[in-house]
C-alpha cells in the first residue's frame, strides 16, 4: 500500500476519517482526527498501535478482511465500516448514510464550513450532481443531489458553519 490512502471508518454513530501513510513494509503511520499514530504490523492479523503523544502503545486485532468490520482491543470488539472513498461516493450517490440525504432535501452529514454553493435555485440536476461543497474535518467533501429534481431553494452560503443534519438545499421533483 504505497503513498498515502484515506479512509473513513464508521463505528456506530461516530466517523472518524483516516490517512494512512505507508512508511515501510509493515509499517503505517495513521492520521486520525487531527492525531498521529504508528502503526506496525505484527503478520498475525495484529498490530501494535503507538500513540507517541502520550507514549502509549496497545494491539488492535482486525478482522482478516481486505477492509476490516470488526477491530478488537483488549477484549473489547467493535464493529467498523471502513469506506474508500470511491464507496464514498457511490453512497451519496444512491443517496445512502453518508450523502445527508432526507427525501427532497440535503442536509449536513457532518459539523463543517461551506466552501462553495454549486447549486443554483431554478436549477434541474441529475441524482448525483454536486449541489454544495463543505469542508469538513480537513477535508472538502462534495455533497452530491439525493434524487434528480429542480433546485428550489438554498439555504446556505460560502462561508457558513453549519451544524451536522443542517438543511443545506431543497429539491422538487422534475416535471414529467
Amino acid at each position: 500500500m504505497p503513498g498515502k490512502h484515506r479512509f473513513h471508518v464508521r463505528t456506530g454513530d461516530e466517523e472518524i476519517v483516516t490517512t494512512v501513510s505507508s512508511v515501510a513494509p509493515g509499517a503505517f503511520l495513521v492520521d486520525a482526527d487531527g492525531r498521529t499514530f504508528e502503526v506496525l504490523a505484527r503478520g498475525d492479523g495484529a498490530f501494535l498501535v503507538r500513540d507517541p503523544e502520550e507514549n502509549t502503545q496497545w494491539t488492535v486485532d482486525l478482522d482478516p478482511a481486505h477492509l476490516p468490520t470488526e477491530a478488537s482491543c483488549l477484549g473489547v470488539a467493535t464493529p467498523l465500516t471502513v469506506l474508500t472513498p470511491q464507496a464514498l461516493a457511490a453512497e451519496a450517490a444512491a443517496g445512502g448514510p453518508g450523502s445527508g440525504a432526507k427525501g427532497g432535501s440535503l442536509t449536513a452529514p457532518m459539523p463543517g464550513r461551506i466552501v462553495q454553493v454549486v447549486a443554483e435555485p431554478g436549477a434541474a440536476v441529475e441524482a448525483g450532481a454536486p449541489l454544495i461543497v463543505m469542508e469538513a474535518m480537513k477535508m472538502e467533501n462534495e455533497l452530491a443531489a439525493p434524487a434528480a429534481g429542480v433546485v428550489s431553494r438554498v439555504h446556505v452560503a460560502p462561508g457558513d458553519a453549519v451544524e451536522a443534519g443542517a438543511l443545506l438545499c431543497e429539491l422538487t421533483p422534475p416535471e414529467n
